[in-house]
């Protein structure tokens, strides 16, 4: 791969250590990055770091600014990145805009992903082939970088859980940067109602200053506010450091069937992701900095008690 820039290389080495939702969908990603960039050695990802040509828009203003720069379709505006990181983020955040609303619903492998975005992202005859093509390319690259461990493989590789069907993003306002923080612990929460997206709502107003990764309704639905890579205000001092989960229940609720099964499945695909211990997996009041502040998780796991919660941790959440 002696054609790949020095620049695309340390892409591909930042990548395979900086939080994203969807790990397993990292190779089909670099691989369109590959095609757009011409292997980093396009004019806009050599001066201005944009490896996927992304056009300026105003949600990009967190990460990028605008720049005029002359492509083969024509003299328009794209988006500038001072740094490799910024490109990371603003292209997850190009894609969260509503012409790809619902690819999160296609996130469960990298043709389904590819073929729903491509169409969007160029109307090229044979984009999804063309980035598929490399994708052989792509997985190298980042093994090259070391990424065999940290990369989360789709079902069928190694694996074992996929992320469960996120039926809704929702974005909260209310977050913050990890500033480099590790994702350590996961901590479970309740509502205080069984109206879910009457929580997200609440989620949603700046003046909450509350916010969670994933809310599941008593149905079973997972919607997700923040994204994996940011912190949520949900548990003091261990916010940067964790995932938070609501569940949608009201206080002396349990977990509705729905809800423990998607809730199951949440978490082995988030502590397989992020290499954690089930230990790891902690209710709010359990969670250092926030003892005897809250009653949270109250009864979701049966007793009120941090036994009970891990007696259903190690009984029922941790594979057999």
């Amino acid at each position: 791969m002696d054609e790949i820039t020095a620049d695309f290389r340390e892409l591909a080495k930042l990548y395979i250590t900086t939080t994203i939702d969807f790990p397993g969908l990292r190779d089909i990603t670099v691989a369109q990055w590959m095609l757009e960039s011409g292997y980093g050695r396009s004019q806009l990802a050599r001066q201005h770091f944009n490896f996927a040509g992304l056009k300026w828009r105003p949600e990009m203003k967190d990460f990028a600014s605008p720049v005029e720069y002359q492509a083969h379709d024509g003299n328009d505006k794209y988006c500038k990145f001072e740094s490799l990181a910024k490109f990371i983020g603003g292209y997850w955040r190009f894609l969260e805009r509503k012409p790809y609303t619902g690819w999160r619903n296609h996130a469960d492998g990298d043709e389904a992903f590819i073929r729903f975005v491509g169409p969007i992202y160029t109307p090229s005859h044979l984009y999804a082939e063309h980035v598929l093509a490399l994708l052989p390319a792509a997985a190298a690259l980042l093994a090259e970088a070391g990424g065999d461990a940290a990369v989360a493989k789709p079902p069928g590789t190694s694996e074992p859980f996929a992320k469960p069907p996120i039926k809704q993003f929702i974005q909260s306002p209310n977050y913050e940067s990890r500033n480099g923080s590790q994702i350590r612990r996961i901590v479970l929460h309740y509502t205080t109602s069984r109206s879910v997206m009457g929580s997200i709502a609440w989620f949603q107003n700046p003046i909450s200053q509350l916010s969670a990764h994933y809310v599941i309704a008593q149905n079973g639905d997972i919607y997700q506010t923040v994204r994996d890579g940011d912190a949520a205000w949900h548990a003091r001092s261990a916010n940067r450091e964790s995932i938070g989960i609501e569940h949608s229940a009201q206080k002396g609720d349990t977990l509705t069937p729905q809800q423990e099964a998607s809730s199951i499945a949440l978490l082995r695909w988030l502590v397989s992701t992020y290499k954690l211990r089930w230990e790891d997996v902690d209710g709010h009041r359990f969670t250092p900095g926030n003892i005897g502040k809250t009653d949270c998780p109250d009864h979701l796991f049966g007793e009120a008690t941090e036994d009970a919660l891990r007696h259903w941790v190690e009984t029922k959440a941790k594979p057999a």
